[in-house]
């Protein structure tokens, strides 16, 4: 099952406490605010049993400095028969990251269309994580560069995979 961030607790109250809770695809950062990345965390600790593990993935927007863009290579797919290639470029405007996703597929026969779409994130980078999993009540066990698991390095690691362990407290 899932659930979104501020219901999490809601919608687990009368199951028991899990051993892990998984949030991937730097989807934490998509939460409105910071603010709310923090109460999500809380949410996420909130239906973990003591010593569960709660393994995140972001990117690492320590990386991406005010006012900078990042385009990340171009991924392609077949939809519906037709080929579709897909564009994510990142925009780090100092308050907030805009990602940027531009989809071009080929329509045959009517040509190519072109849909755009864009999504704020919240640009919350390792020591801010690591802050808001102290607040909730969660320890860094592990940080790795993505799902590689190599050592996240703060200065080179464009990803991080962030496990936590809820305390005791």
């Amino acid at each position: 099952r899932t659930a979104s961030f501020p219901d999490l607790q809601k919608a687990y109250a009368r199951e028991e406490p899990f051993d892990a809770v998984v949030c991937l695809g730097n989807s934490l950062t998509l939460a409105p605010s910071r603010e709310d990345v923090g109460k999500a965390l809380s949410q996420m600790a909130a239906v973990l049993k003591t010593g569960g593990l709660c393994v995140l993935h972001l990117f690492n927007w320590d990386r991406l400095p005010p006012g900078q863009m990042r385009i990340m290579p171009a991924t392609s797919s077949i939809i519906g028969g037709c080929p579709t290639f897909f564009l994510r470029i990142f925009h780090n405007t100092g308050h907030h990251i805009e990602l940027h996703i531009i989809i071009l597929s080929e329509e045959v026969p009517h040509g190519t269309r072109t849909v755009t779409h864009t999504a704020v994130q919240q640009p919350v980078g390792p020591a801010e994580l690591e802050s808001f999993a102290r607040a909730a009540g969660l320890s860094v066990e592990k940080t790795y560069s993505g799902y590689g698991m190599e050592t996240f390095d703060p200065q080179l690691s464009d990803q991080l995979l962030c496990v936590l362990r809820k305390t005791g407290r």
